[in-house]
């Protein structure tokens, strides 16, 4: 047998009743005549707003922040999660009457509790009753409102609300208010969203303002390559690249691609890679997507191209490109070490900073050290560089040297370049023993760089008369010039000789 349920109510307040309810009568019946004012009631119901603020604990967190995207997205830890409820607690009869309610947030900036959404936890008699009695909060009648608190489902529970009101197959039906510590983590007190902590909020009869400010800090992802020493700069024609791989909790698998280019110098390349900057599998932008410091993996590699411009397609799915590991080449480089770090929280501008590593190291075998032009520095404008030259016989190329003897043969350097003209190239003799002689050359000039005292001792014959332009110069500063390119190529041979 069902029962109804009846609310004693005390002889002073059904007098108090009465007499409200005559002048109510009394306000309709004489709302026309003036004078006269008319009674308005109170909304009945209650509401609880959410404001967020900043670290500062006072300034309006903008909706465009990344923490406030996520409080009031539908990501796990989110305020609109399903998992967090807000519970309102009233204290009624001098307090021996608790009315409560509790409803899952799906706003995320109010929530409003309806009168028919309180329920009765405790009868005049003190006894719990965990069936229905709508209806009991009521600021008008004695009903004060003593507590207003965000609670989230514990990990591992379901708490099945069911469509609110009376519904004898929710769990919220079957359960009085001092039981919910079962299915929610701590119901003395708050959880608020992922990100946030509670501030000092209000609490009147009517409305209820819950204040969350943001205490997480804004994370910065940066990807960055090391190396141990100044070297071979990373050209464009090289086809290095670095891609970063994050998994979300949540939303799938991220990555960022960029194409790296160095010019030799400095010890590190960085890039700071933030919102707005990630992808998916095939190149799609994902322009809400963010770096967490959450994420369930977080990977940087290099990868070396076959074709010029890499797609995010070719390099999630392998297509046109290797995947260099620990050890494999890099220029003059190889890979150390690749690592992801967090390296530690700015107080100041409240940031956290967390860096995806790859360590390039000098690299020992000779072979990948130099190509032939870094061995050979300026040196490779000319054919012979040498601190003497003591010519043989007929010769074909250019040179630089401190000291030229001639050997009464030309120097005919009219084999070089193609059928559209030589390339004969510059000369460079600081000091002259006898005569150096040119004869067979074609346009264009051939330019040659002497010590002044020796500008007499080059003679020309035949087509070298209108090809060759002899220019006299300082000879300490010509041997300046070919001793420094002697002592680069020596540094290099020595450096060699120490590798593998």
């Amino acid at each position: 047998m069902s029962k109804t349920y009846v609310e004693k109510v005390p002889i002073s307040r059904r007098i108090w009743s009465f007499i409200t309810a005559v002048a109510t009568s009394l306000s309709f019946m004489t709302a026309g005549f003036a004078g006269v004012p008319t009674v308005v009631a109170e909304p009945i119901g209650y509401t609880v707003n959410f404001e967020y603020l900043d670290h500062d604990k006072t300034s309006p967190l903008s909706t465009e922040d990344d923490a406030y995207q996520v409080a009031t997205g539908y990501e796990e830890g989110s305020l609109l999660d399903g998992n967090h409820y807000v519970l309102a607690v009233a204290k009624g009869h001098n307090g021996d009457w608790t009315t409560y309610a509790l409803k899952p947030i799906n706003n995320a900036t109010s929530l409003t509790f309806d009168r028919g959404d309180f329920r009765i936890d405790n009868n005049e008699d003190g006894t719990n009753d965990y069936n229905w009695w709508m209806g009991h909060y009521d600021p008008q009648k004695s009903y004060s409102m003593s507590s207003v608190r965000i609670l989230r489902v514990k990990e591992g529970k379901t708490f099945n609300y069911g469509g609110g009101g009376y519904d004898p197959n929710s769990t919220y039906h079957n359960i009085s208010l001092k039981d919910l510590i079962e299915y929610f983590d701590d119901s003395q007190s708050f959880a608020p969203p992922t990100g946030f902590q509670f501030t000092n909020g209000s609490i009147n009869d009517y409305t209820a303002t819950l204040r969350m400010y943001k205490s997480v800090y804004d994370t910065i992802f940066k990807a960055q390559i090391t190396f141990d020493s100044e070297g071979k700069a990373i050209t464009e024609s090289d086809r290095i690249y670095l891609l970063v791989h994050i998994e979300h909790q949540t939303t799938g698998h991220s990555y960022y691609l960029e194409k790296v280019i160095t010019d030799g110098s400095g010890d590190a390349w960085e890039r700071e890679i933030g919102k707005g900057s990630w992808v998916d599998s095939d190149g799609n932008p994902k322009p809400n997507e963010r770096f967490t410091g959450q994420e369930v993996s977080t990977s940087v590699m290099l990868l070396k191209a076959t074709v010029d411009d890499l797609t995010v397609n070719n390099a999630t799915h392998g297509s046109n490109c290797v995947t260099l590991g620990i050890g494999d080449d890099v220029q003059a480089y190889k890979i150390a070490k690749y690592d992801v770090v967090n390296t530690g929280k700015d107080d100041t501008n409240f940031t956290e900073t967390y860096c995806g590593i790859v360590e390039l190291e000098k690299n020992n075998n000779a072979s990948f050290d130099y190509s032939f032009a870094d061995v050979l520095g300026n040196a490779i404008n000319y054919g012979i560089v040498s601190n003497e030259i003591v010519q043989g016989n007929h010769s074909e190329t250019n040179f630089a040297t401190n000291r030229f003897t001639a050997a009464g043969q030309n120097f005919d350097p009219d084999l070089s370049g193609d059928s559209n003209g030589q390339a004969p190239g510059n000369f460079l003799i600081a000091e002259i023993t006898d005569e150096a002689r040119f004869g067979n050359l074609t346009p264009p000039q051939a330019i040659v760089f002497v010590g002044k005292d020796d500008v007499d001792k080059i003679t020309k014959d035949g087509p070298a008369v209108d090809n060759v332009t002899v220019i006299g110069g300082s000879k300490d500063d010509i041997r300046n010039d070919v001793n420094s390119m002697i002592s680069y190529m020596q540094s290099v041979s020595a450096d060699l000789l120490k590798h593998n």
